[in-house]
């Protein structure tokens, strides 16, 4: 069964990075949620993004364009959510306080 889902939007708010630990592992995850617009207006769907993601919550901010290829996650039989498999940046969005301070720390 193919169960595939890509959606583009904005960032409602800047994600948030949890860490958390099982089985002995150290797991990182990126919770946030995308402003699409459809046929019916606008719509917000929350994303799960797990792995290596420490560098790229930096870039996660409120506003932010962004592409997510994922598969959808039913949560207790009613909530669904997009777990990414790929995530593209849009354009280089530079609206944000936290964009500058990420481009200083490169310079310096």
């Amino acid at each position: 069964m193919l169960n595939e889902t890509r959606h583009i939007g904005r960032l409602t708010k800047d994600a948030e990075l949890k860490t958390f630990k099982h089985e002995g592992q150290t797991t990182s995850v990126l919770n946030y949620s995308l402003a699409v617009t459809t046929s019916r207006g606008k719509e917000f769907i929350p994303v799960e993004h797990y792995g290596k993601v420490e560098n790229v919550a930096k870039y996660l901010v409120k506003g932010k364009p962004v592409l997510v290829k994922g598969w959808l996650k039913i949560d207790n039989g009613k909530y669904a959510k997009v777990v990414v498999d790929e995530m593209n940046f849009l354009d280089s969005f530079n609206g944000k306080k936290k964009d500058k301070e990420v481009e200083k720390s490169k310079e310096g």
